[in-house]
């Protein structure tokens, strides 16, 4: 990118040479002819080898090695337990700016998750990034670039260093050598000029997003309503040469690229309707997904003039009163096994989150046992088993008034192929999930698809299936490479601008079926000062959703945060948790300072239409257990009073969903336990400081950790912002 942007800058000075300007030519030096010198040849090659230290710890690795041919060595691990990782030695030298590529060759034994820390000089989660590696049971050749990432972390210097993470638990085996770093090959550079062309078209849709959110226009769209079978638009322009432009989901504001105008003949007031379905390379298109601007032609192109607005009517089949959650206290993650099902009822449960995979049961062909959902104009096969275990959980919460949240997570493959790749976003190059695919008419009408089918089965005014009373859209989507993937080095307000436009689908999609429809937006703990590689953060991400609700119509979404203690290990967040203090500018939101949260949601600027608050829940948190003995269970236990008696005493806190209702092995192997149970589903200390809380019981139950956490009265931990 460096050799790149001097070329950029070569050609830049160049086109300020007029063409009518006379060039006359410098005297040749002496000693010069006619015939141009031969070139120098460009200097070989020589690659940065590197070595592992053994001197820093080689962590939860067996390591043997052999040979040192040409300073070369093959080195062989093998896991012994959970996060196995090593370091590389440290840089003598500033790495000479064009060796960017990270070369090595491996042997794996099962198709693993390799992470890179860039070490300046230490290793954090925020400069690191992650990559899949396949199994290869000969040598086989592995290169990443890094230049992007040396820039961003601003790595390479002296005593800087690598550490290489492979896999994540024991069993992982693994061999090594010839690990270098290299220049990039002519063709990898053609390609990294490419994928610059990109990242420069990017930053400039992302300052062209910026500004649309904060323009003034003359013109208005001032209201859309949606019906049975027309879409009525409202507005005022204060000219006659303006159109009335629709953008699909497909579109973006700044694009210019509209799939129909309308001439608006005179200036002033006006009312048009259309029809409501319209065909569409080949779908029945419901309007209901668009959203409608002004715009004027300059030079045979249009240009906004107006923000654009969503519907702001949307017709219901039901007028069913809103089902509210009973008490604050709810669980992550619900999957109902008949054991334990009574928990719901002994902790008082009234809220749950259910995650949902609809690119892993949604099919384009009939395969096995389905369920059948026209949508569009097209019929789509959905896998019954995987269904019936929905409804089976669903009905377990309906029967008892439990208020669900659906958690919609799009699954990186899915059963039909053509569905993933309909529904997966063409740039997703990693991660767990990823970002729905909303570029092309086929993805937007695969994932309106599925949420009309969710939406509609689960209908809070039907019931017989179970109930689906909101949607967590995806998860965390301040991390979003490592959940909700949507590329690399994508600016953050062009993953905002995305994540909205889901958002809205579903919620547009939901709000047919059940009037009080929310849908929630998903966050870590981070707030001003991020600890991810993408470098997002949740207020400013929030703060954008503000802004594109007031500029294109408000609609009723929320909050789902995760404020897990800083170090999700670490159950002591009293005092643990420095970076998370009682100032709006805090670094992270956890349980220590859930006031930040609560005045976030109560400011009236962040509110629905600036009156009604905004639903937030604590969606998926919890403190750890370091171990089962009593005084790491004391700990897990004395966090969750801390954390319950704040989420009861601040009014802007709705609910909060426990994760995890018992100990998940996988998480076990990596130190965490942060169920209410443990693995063997036996009740943990913190069971009961759950199941106490808000009742009469909880003083009794929570007075006791006042010692662990070396205070003499709850009062002590409150505080004002």
């Amino acid at each position: 990118m460096r050799k790149t942007l001097l070329i950029i800058a070569t050609l830049l000075s160049l086109t300020f040479v007029s063409c009518k300007e006379e060039i006359i030519p410098l005297p040749p030096d002496k000693g010069s002819s006619d015939t141009k010198p031969e070139p120098e040849p460009e200097p070989e090659e020589v690659p940065v080898y590197l070595k592992v230290d053994e001197g820093l710890e080689i962590h939860a690795l067996n390591m043997s090695k052999s040979g040192d041919e040409g300073g070369i060595i093959e080195y062989t691990f093998r896991a012994t337990g959970a996060d196995p990782y090593f370091h590389l030695e440290k840089f003598a030298e500033d790495l000479d700016p064009y060796h960017v590529v990270l070369d090595f060759e491996y042997k794996l034994n099962s198709n693993q998750e390799m992470q890179i820390y860039y070490c300046t000089p230490g290793a954090s989660e925020a400069k690191s990034v992650k990559m899949n590696i396949a199994a290869a049971t000969s040598w086989t050749r592995k290169s990443y670039d890094m230049e992007l990432d040396i820039e961003k972390f601003d790595f390479g210097k002296a005593g800087h260093r690598i550490r290489l993470d492979i896999g994540n638990d024991a069993g992982v085996n693994f061999s090594l050598r010839k690990i270098h770093i290299r220049k990039a090959t002519a063709a990898e550079q053609a390609g990294k000029d490419e994928a610059q062309d990109k990242i420069l078209a990017k930053k400039k849709k992302a300052a062209d997003i910026k500004k649309y959110l904060t323009e003034s226009y003359s013109e208005q769209i001032l209201g859309v309503n949606v019906n049975a079978d027309k879409v009525v638009i409202m507005g005022m322009t204060t000219g006659s040469d303006c159109h009335l432009v629709e953008i699909m989901p497909s579109g973006d504001i700044t694009d210019s690229k509209f799939v129909f105008t309308q001439a608006i003949t005179a200036k002033g007031g006006f009312n048009i309707s259309f029809n409501r379905f319209v065909s569409r390379d080949g779908f029945n298109y419901d309007r209901l997904l668009s959203r409608w601007a002004l715009a004027k032609e300059v030079d045979g192109k249009f240009q906004i003039c107006s923000h654009a607005r969503y519907a702001d009517q949307i017709p219901c089949t039901s007028s069913m009163a809103e089902v509210k959650m009973k008490t604050k206290k709810g669980l992550g993650g619900f999957f109902g096994p008949a054991s334990q099902v009574s928990d719901l009822d002994d902790l008082g449960i009234s809220s749950v989150t259910v995650n949902v995979t609809p690119n892993t049961f949604l099919r384009n062909t009939s395969s096995g046992t389905c369920y059948t959902h026209t949508y569009g104009g097209r019929t789509y096969y959905i896998s019954k088993s995987q269904i019936d275990t929905y409804d089976k959980n669903l009905k377990t919460c309906a029967s008892r008034g439990i208020v669900v949240s659906a958690i919609i997570l799009i699954q990186r493959t899915a059963a039909d192929p053509s569905v993933q790749k309909a529904i997966v976003h063409p740039d997703c190059n990693g991660g767990n999930y990823s970002m729905p695919n909303m570029t092309t008419t086929e993805g937007i009408q695969t994932y309106a698809a599925m949420l009309d089918f969710l939406a509609k089965r689960y209908s809070p005014a039907d019931g017989s299936n179970g109930c689906i009373h909101n949607w967590i859209m995806h998860n965390e989507v301040d991390a979003a490479s490592t959940w909700t993937n949507m590329g690399s080095a994508v600016p953050e307000i062009l993953v905002t601008n995305e994540y909205e436009k889901s958002m809205r689908m579903c919620y547009n999609i939901a709000r047919q079926y059940y009037p009080h429809a929310k849908v929630l937006a998903s966050f870590t703990h981070t707030w001003t000062s991020c600890d991810n590689a993408d470098g997002y953060t949740a207020k400013s991400m929030l703060t954008d959703l503000v802004n594109f609700s007031s500029v294109e119509g408000d609609y009723q979404w929320g909050v789902a945060a995760h404020p897990y203690p800083q170090n999700l290990l670490e159950p002591c967040l009293w005092n643990k948790d420095t970076g998370a203090t009682y100032s709006m500018e805090s670094g992270f939101v956890t349980f220590k300072n859930l006031e930040v949260l609560d005045k976030w949601i109560r400011t009236p600027k962040n509110m629905y239409n600036g009156t009604i608050k905004r639903e937030l829940w604590l969606s998926e948190n919890g403190t750890n257990a370091k171990s089962y003995n009593a005084a790491d269970l004391a700990n897990q236990a004395a966090g969750a009073a801390w954390a319950l008696k704040k989420v009861y005493k601040l009014e802007g806190i709705d609910g909060i969903q426990w994760h995890n209702w018992w100990d998940h092995p996988d998480e076990v192997a990596q130190g965490l336990r942060i169920g209410l149970r443990d693995s063997d589903q036996k009740i943990k200390p913190v069971w009961y400081v759950y199941q106490a809380a808000g009742t009469s019981k909880e003083s009794e139950v929570f007075d006791q950790y006042l010692p662990v956490i070396g205070i003499s009265s709850w009062n002590e931990i409150h505080h004002s912002l």
